[in-house]
């Protein structure tokens, strides 16, 4: 693994150079209302002004397995998974099943997350058309 130190650098110039605008969406059940059985559900919307969408090409010539801190083999991989990066400083909610992202009007389902080496997170998204 890197050092917290590199792995700032090499962060921070990914994000200067892929950086864009992500908004991401967290589904929150509060519980239920007892007087009409409905659930109080709260939808939080963040907006990431410089997140790390990895291009295909990218991935390919480089290796990120040193973000990764869970590697996992086997599981459901599809050409259309994308790999987001996401700076702490930006984004300090935790991610759960379910929550998802924007990124130039098509939405994004949330597959896997990792957080690497205090600096980030690691996402696996899917385009929810291709599921």
């Amino acid at each position: 693994m890197l050092k917290n130190r590199e792995s700032k650098f090499v962060f921070y110039t990914l994000k200067r150079k892929f950086g864009r605008a992500v908004s991401i969406y967290s589904r929150t059940i509060g519980g239920v209302n007892y007087e009409t059985g409905e659930q109080v559900i709260t939808d939080t919307v963040v907006t990431v002004l410089r997140a790390v969408l990895l291009t295909v090409n990218y991935k390919l010539q480089h290796n990120f397995a040193m973000f990764a801190t869970n590697f996992k083999f086997g599981g459901d991989i599809k050409l259309g998974d994308r790999e987001v990066l996401i700076d702490l400083k930006d984004y300090s909610l935790v991610f759960q099943q379910g929550d998802y992202l924007m990124i130039g009007g098509k939405r994004f389902n949330l597959i896997d997350w990792a957080d690497f080496e205090d600096v980030g997170y690691h996402l696996v998204v899917r385009n929810s058309q291709d599921e």
